[in-house]
């Protein structure tokens, strides 16, 4: 095996970091074979595993996991289309004579922008809330109750973003007097 000798020997492949570098030392052909073998370790494990179904302790995590993310960009998405939609209705709707709704989608391309800018920031923050994240093998995670669970989690967890994200509602004028200036 390239540089690193016949067996991994004193490697420890503990840290990612280290497994990197072995990676790095192996030659086209060595990763080519590595590469085949864990993908046909991974189907084997899918294969045989006889495993059990997860936890409802195990999916209600999984779903939190799923969903924390979600929350960021519900608040995010709700917050900038708001904001910008009122902006661009007061400023340039009023100028360029365009409809509340059309500076609304206005809004909310701006709002779908922002969130691709700030998807690795907002998954970041949610990263550093140190949950807890169930202990379940590629099998589980592959059973349609739990990818159900996540699919639900990021809806609840979106759902909740866009409420709070609507906040700047509490914000804007809803007086006729300030309307009319």
């Amino acid at each position: 095996m390239g540089r690193g000798g016949d067996t991994l020997g004193a490697w420890s492949l503990s840290s990612g970091e280290k497994a990197r570098v072995f990676v790095n030392q192996l030659g086209v052909k060595e990763r080519s074979n590595l590469l085949m073998a864990l993908k046909q370790t991974r189907e084997e494990s899918l294969v045989k595993s006889d495993e059990k179904e997860p936890t409802r302790k195990q999916l209600l995590r999984w779903a939190g996991i799923s969903g924390i993310p979600f929350i960021g960009f519900g608040l995010v998405d709700n917050c900038v289309m708001i904001t910008a939609g009122e902006y661009i209705d007061i400023s340039i709707g009023a100028s360029l004579g365009i409809t509340t709704m059309a500076a609304a989608a206005l809004g909310n391309m701006v709002s779908d922008v922002s969130g691709l800018g700030l998807a690795g920031t907002i998954e970041g923050m949610a990263a550093k809330l140190g949950s807890r994240i169930p202990q379940l093998s590629p099998k589980q995670l592959m059973m349609t109750r739990t990818r159900l669970s996540s699919y639900l989690g990021r809806v609840v967890g979106v759902c909740i973003g866009c409420f709070l994200g609507m906040f700047p509602l509490l914000l804007l004028s809803t007086n006729k007097e300030t309307d009319d200036e």
